[in-house]
């Protein structure tokens, strides 16, 4: 109802790529809260899913959109490099754990990487949301055209109805599977992972005691 994504792909596209940014931020956000809460402000600064890696991802996303738009000379992506200096430095901060210094720059150098790619995949992975949409629209396409046809045959009225309720539900029954995943996948790479840690209260499950005797 809003607009068609067959005639608004790049809308389609961009929408996608916006709720997958707010999401990926606010994730951030929520690790420097927790880390900070904590009191691990050494690895809430620099490490690539704190501060340096929050300002190197939004410094990412705004110094591209205005070099895409010949807003900003390509020198100007250069400035990135001190956010992804503090990411580098968190082998050495962001850690009590003592190493040597040679295992340090090596983490350094891999933290990154990640940093840069990672950001990177996490954010093009929310195309697949509008690579949904699209699958939605020419499946049902495909499902009106079959219609279409099949109304033209003796008994077409039926056969139409026929076609669009199976049709309408087998589109339900695989998109509902598919999306299912995809969404739980997003969720967890790209936003849990983000500020959560499995760390904490053990679980426990209750149990009854095996010395009390059960009673008849």
């Amino acid at each position: 109802l809003w607009f068609s994504p067959m005639h608004n792909i790049p809308l389609l596209m961009g929408l996608s790529l916006t709720v997958g940014i707010a999401l990926i931020v606010s994730g951030l956000g929520l690790r420097i809260y927790n880390g900070w809460r904590k009191g691990q402000k050494g690895a809430v600064l620099t490490g690539k899913n704190g501060v340096a890696g929050l300002i190197f991802y939004t410094g990412a996303i705004f110094t591209g959109v205005l070099f895409w738009r010949d807003l900003l000379p390509g020198s100007a992506l250069l400035w990135l490099a001190l956010p992804l200096a503090g990411v580098f430095m968190h082998p050495f901060v962001g850690t009590t754990e003592k190493k040597p210094v040679a295992m340090a720059v090596a983490e350094g150098t891999v933290e990154v990487m990640e940093t840069v790619l990672g950001y990177l995949a996490n954010t093009f992975s929310f195309l697949r949301v509008a690579a949904f949409g699209l699958a939605h629209v020419g499946l049902l396409m495909a499902v009106f055209a079959l219609a279409d046809y099949v109304g033209t045959l003796p008994l077409g009225d039926l056969w139409v109805i026929l076609v669009h309720v199976t049709g309408n539900l087998v589109i339900l029954l695989l998109e509902g599977l598919v999306v299912s995943v995809q969404t739980v996948r997003l969720e967890f790479y790209e936003f849990f992972s983000k500020f959560f840690q499995g760390e904490g209260v053990a679980y426990r499950p209750l149990a009854l005691d095996s010395g009390i005797e059960r009673g008849g």
